[in-house]
Parts: C-alpha cells; sequence; structure tokens
C-alpha cells in the first residue's frame, strides 16, 4: 500500500528537503571575495588618489579603482581556495558559510 492510499499528506514532501546546488551562485562568488575587506583596500586606493599631488583624469582614476577592486577580489578568492584545507580544523571555521562556497565552486 502507497503512504497516499493510507491517507498520507503527501503536499509537504519536497518542503522540508535542502535544496542543493550543483554550481555556485554570482552572490556565492562575491562572498569569496571578502566584500568588507575589499571596500578598506577601495576606500583606501580613492583616499591616495584624491591626495596625491598634481591632477588625475577621472577616467583613469577610475579604471585604476575598477583594477584595484578586480585586483583585491581575486586576492581574496585565491585566499580562500589556499586556506580552505587548513582552515576546516579550527573550530573558529566550524560551520563557516565561506567553506561551504568554495566547496561548491571547485566541485
Amino acid at each position: 500500500m502507497s503512504p497516499a492510499s493510507q491517507g498520507a499528506d503527501l503536499s509537504q514532501i519536497g518542503r522540508t528537503v535542502a535544496l542543493i546546488r550543483r554550481h555556485a551562485s554570482f552572490g556565492d562568488l562575491v562572498a569569496l571575495m571578502k566584500p568588507r575587506v575589499m571596500s578598506l583596500v577601495v576606500f583606501t586606493a580613492l583616499v591616495g588618489l584624491l591626495v596625491a599631488p598634481g591632477h588625475l583624469d577621472p577616467l583613469i582614476g577610475f579604471v585604476a579603482l575598477l583594477c584595484i577592486t578586480a585586483g583585491a577580489g581575486a586576492a581574496g578568492v585565491l585566499n580562500m581556495w589556499y586556506d580552505a584545507d587548513t582552515s576546516i580544523g579550527f573550530p573558529a571555521m566550524q560551520g563557516d558559510f565561506s567553506l561551504g562556497v568554495l566547496a561548491a565552486c571547485t566541485r
């Protein structure tokens, strides 16, 4: 006999099962880039460009900030990848979201 013929409520099936993703989303990549650290790097670069002596073309300044942002994000992702295997054993890293994201990205 099936559960449906016994009067079981089958409308809840699938609602309690955790969603398993095969691919990481764009938000996961942003989380790996360490946005709080990136904001400090970009802010420091912006202040450096503003207080530098002489005149800087706004387009060149914008491109410089964009390149600094890309470099800081890439460094954050590489750092997470390099430290993933050593961070798993630390008690402070238990349940860390970024380690799960990194595992999803490397599959």
